[in-house]
């Protein structure tokens, strides 16, 4: 993985050079650097594959390269539509040069053994371009280049998959295609896990999809972050599952961690330990962190005047955990 995610680094720090770190310039210097589609190219397929890799991940922790997770962040939020759009003209341009070479040497193949091209196609009653279609179909179908029919979660909803086999299995219990194999018990079952507990397929994903990633430096690989890789995919977890007071409990109790082991700050009272890190380390005061702590309480003690949107502030305080990780000083 972390190959993928220097791969990553390289070609975007390459863009952000080219285009004198504007999106905006990427689009009218396509003309003039014709290089610039081939490099948004390589960029907007490095950044997908990344991204399918870490929403398959089980857990949601990533060693990466310390300037990893600002560049990561920053491409999402301002360069991601535009490299994708871009990324189009070089997909094109190959599409339609791999056509060319293909038809190409397989014309040249044709005539070789003394048979013509135009007879060729008139005998498949194919135009050149159904031809080749046809071929790519058959391709596809042998090495599993058809994306239709996998999974991917770039572009699929799982949820909205899981409720499209839901309703098929049922349509088929009902005509009593399984002949009984699979009957309404089967279906009352998963009603079961669906009504009485509670599994609610949508709000789990996207729980899940809306919970940062948490991108640990490599510096940190020389210290014990075990502490770090399991309470803050325990809290992960917790609030992907609805149980978002649990999560605070657990951010509050990895705050506290951090801030002792990887900061050096001494003390046994959080609220002190907090002014001492901001004080020591002043681009800390943007985090929040007393608001993070007072919440916790809040949530821990008070719960009668918790905060009254306790998901959001369940996921502000991942959130923060992931900032405060990243910016770990190295030892």
């Amino acid at each position: 993985m972390i190959s993928k995610l220097r791969n990553f680094l390289i070609l975007f720090n390459r863009l952000q050079r080219e285009t004198n770190n504007s999106p905006a310039n990427l689009r009218w210097l396509l003309t003039e650097k014709p290089n610039l589609s081939e490099l948004c190219w390589d960029l907007d397929y490095q950044y997908r594959e990344i991204s399918r890799l870490l929403i398959k991940k089980k857990k949601k922790h990533t060693i990466s390269p310390p300037p990893f997770y600002k560049k990561w962040d920053e491409y999402q939020k301002h360069w991601e539509s535009v490299v994708a759009e871009a990324a189009k003209f070089e997909a094109k341009r190959f599409s339609k040069e791999a056509y060319e070479e293909f038809r190409r040497e397989f014309e040249e193949e044709l005539l070789a053994d003394g048979r013509s091209p135009e007879e060729f196609y008139k005998e498949q009653e194919k135009t050149p371009e159904e031809y080749y279609q046809y071929i790519w179909d058959l391709l596809a179908d042998e090495f599993g280049l058809d994306r239709e029919e996998r999974f991917d979660p770039l572009v699929d909803d799982p949820a909205v998959i899981m409720n499209e086999l839901y309703d098929s299995l049922r349509d088929l219990v009902v005509n009593d295609y399984f002949d009984g194999l699979i009957n309404n018990k089967h279906l009352e079952v998963w009603d079961f896990f669906l009504d009485t507990i509670g599994i609610d397929y949508s709000k789990i994903y996207n729980q899940r999809q809306s919970a940062p990633e948490l991108f640990i430096p490599t510096h940190m690989l020389s210290r014990n972050i075990t502490p770090i890789e399991e309470l803050y995919n325990e809290a992960v977890r917790a609030y992907i599952f609805g149980l978002t007071e649990a999560s605070v409990a657990m951010c509050r109790a990895l705050m506290e961690h951090i801030l002792k082991k990887y900061y050096h700050i001494l003390g046994d009272d959080l609220n002190r330990i907090i002014s001492k890190a901001e004080r020591e380390h002043s681009y800390l005061k943007g985090l929040n962190l007393h608001q993070m702590r007072d919440l916790a309480n809040k949530v821990l003690h008070d719960y009668e005047n918790r905060a009254q949107d306790i998901e959001k502030a369940a996921l502000d305080f991942l959130k923060t955990i992931r900032h405060l990780v990243t910016r770990i000083p190295s030892p």
